[in-house]
C-alpha cells in the first residue's frame, strides 16, 4: 500500500477528480500523505493548456477533505487537509498584495481579488484516514 501519493499538475486534466481521489484513498494504507499541486483558477496557466479539464480554488480541497458537494452527497473517502499553500508567480509587489488579501479572507480574496492579484499554484497535503481510525486522531 502506498505511503506517499504526489498529483503535482494532474488533477486539473481530469474529468473525474472525485473518482481519482476516491482511487488515490483506496490504495494508500490508513495516514499516508497524499501530496496535490496545481494550478490556481486565477493563473494564466490554468487557461493556457487546452486539456485542463478543471480550474480550482483553495475551496476545492475542503469539498476534498469530506465536506458536502452542492448536491448534497458524501466523498467515498475520508482526507485530513495537512496543509494547504496558496503560491504566487515571484513578482514581489502584486504578490505580496494577493498574499496578504488571502491571509485575511481567503473567500474574500478568491471572490474579489484573484483576478488582480492572480496566485500561480495551490499546494495540498492530505492525510488519508481509514475507516477503522476515524476519530481516533
Amino acid at each position: 500500500m502506498a505511503s506517499k501519493v504526489y498529483l503535482s499538475h494532474v488533477v486539473e486534466h481530469l474529468h473525474d477528480v472525485v473518482g481519482a481521489m476516491a482511487e488515490v484513498s483506496r490504495i494508500c494504507r490508513h495516514g499516508a500523505r497524499v501530496i496535490v499541486e496545481t494550478p490556481h483558477f486565477s493563473s494564466v496557466n490554468s487557461y493556457i493548456d487546452p486539456t485542463h479539464c478543471q480550474h480550482l480554488s483553495w475551496f476545492t480541497f475542503d469539498l476534498l477533505a469530506g465536506r458536502r458537494f452542492s448536491d448534497h452527497s458524501q466523498v467515498p473517502f475520508e482526507l485530513r487537509i495537512v496543509e494547504r499553500k496558496l503560491l504566487f508567480h515571484g513578482n514581489f509587489p502584486t504578490d505580496l498584495i494577493g498574499k496578504v488579501l488571502a491571509r485575511i479572507s481567503m473567500y474574500s480574496y478568491e471572490l474579489r481579488c484573484a483576478w488582480m492579484f492572480p496566485a500561480s499554484n495551490i499546494y495540498c497535503e492530505f492525510e488519508v484516514i481509514k475507516d477503522g481510525h476515524r476519530g481516533s486522531e
